[in-house]
């Protein structure tokens, strides 16, 4: 899943604010959202105002999860994502009941029959 089908679904299942959370962390890769990875990459350099030789080296030695998530936070460390993840965080918690509720809420009203899903 890609950040834009992730607003959707928050939008679809009733959690707006933090919809607008991932928007606004989408919208430092540009518009439209950059499909492949190394558009995010590039577009995350541009937005981090770091030169492809300074990025490269803060990934080079990233080789398992926590050091690609270490290398990021370091690479975006001038960005509001901390801000953005302790948003996000939050409102997946409290936001239309929390995104448990919100999510079985929306499961719940969809009717599924031989011509497809439609929502009630």
């Amino acid at each position: 899943m890609m950040l834009p089908e992730t607003v959707l679904g928050f939008e679809a299942i009733g959690m707006t604010k933090l919809a607008s959370v991932f928007s606004e962390a989408a919208s430092f890769c540009g518009s439209p959202y950059p499909r492949e990875q190394r558009h995010r990459r590039r577009a995350l350099t541009v937005a981090s105002e770091l030169n492809e030789e300074e990025l490269e080296d803060i990934f080079k030695d990233a080789t398992d999860i926590v050091e690609l998530y270490s290398a990021f936070v370091e690479v975006t460390k001038t960005l509001p994502f901390l801000r953005l993840g302790k948003d996000a965080y939050m409102l997946a918690k409290s936001e239309a009941g929390d995104f448990q509720e919100a999510a079985t809420r929306y499961a719940n009203n969809l009717v599924i029959d031989r011509s497809g899903i439609t929502i009630q």
